[in-house]
């Protein structure tokens, strides 16, 4: 099973972000396959540990590294800055798609915070789809 947590700010948007592709997980019968969580970016640091990859919100951007430094987990567990487009568009199916890439190239190079190798600026990505999707 694929463990995601989706982070923000004060928990507002990463709860409705996950309520919301949790439901779809469902319509697409793959909440067998994934698990969508949530934290505030207050949150105890050490439950960052019991999952695959951790998805922030695009305005986390300037406090990824020292939250990356703070957990200790540099190197086991990818912390990935969702595009503002596909993060504002969420769909669970591009959700997804996105982590299971994340992690796969995250295990050949373990780099944090995670980017693909043409999106070094998060916040200057305009795609709304998963990076497979758009880039085969």
């Amino acid at each position: 099973m694929l463990r995601i947590v989706i982070m923000c700010g004060g928990g507002f948007s990463s709860s409705h972000l996950a309520a919301r592709t949790s439901k779809e997980l469902i319509q697409l019968n793959m909440d067998n396959e994934v698990q969508i969580d949530y934290y505030e970016h207050g949150t105890n640091k050490t439950k960052f540990a019991d999952y695959d990859i951790v998805m922030c919100c695009p305005h986390l951007k300037m406090v990824i590294p020292t939250l990356i430094q703070e957990t200790g987990l540099a190197e086991r567990v990818p912390f990935y800055i969702i595009p503002p487009k596909m993060y504002g568009m969420i769909s669970a199916k591009e959700l997804v798609a996105d982590a299971y890439e994340v992690v796969r190239r995250f295990k050949e190079q373990p780099l944090n915070p995670f980017s693909f190798p043409d999106e070094p600026n998060p916040l200057r990505i305009t795609r709304h789809l998963a990076y497979v999707h758009t880039h085969k």
